[in-house]
């Protein structure tokens, strides 16, 4: 197998885990199993955070690399938004 069929084949894996994830904790919802929604929601959201900030070191790395200043002041909110969000979900004070 080529390299990039194998690069286009796990490029795709966060997306499939993250349906995966969400389509079972819907069934586990809809049979009142609140313990394995939470764990699938969990897995979700720790899938969703490792493809988001995946996918900004990528393109902070391009950009550095190519020295593409303003894609990279670009993308200063995604990383503010990236980390305001992690910290919201993961960091909850109860």
């Amino acid at each position: 197998m080529k390299e990039g069929k194998i690069l286009g084949k796990l490029i795709l894996l966060p997306f499939f885990t993250c349906l995966i994830a969400i389509i079972f904790r819907t069934i586990f919802n809809l049979c009142h199993k609140p313990l394995q929604a939470a764990v699938c929601e969990k897995i979700y959201l720790i899938t969703f955070f490792l493809l988001w900030f995946g996918f900004l070191i990528f393109t902070s790395f391009t950009a550095i690399r190519e020295h593409q200043i303003a894609l990279l002041l670009f993308m200063i909110p995604f990383w503010i938004a990236g980390f305001f969000a992690a910290k919201k979900t993961f960091f909850k004070k109860e």
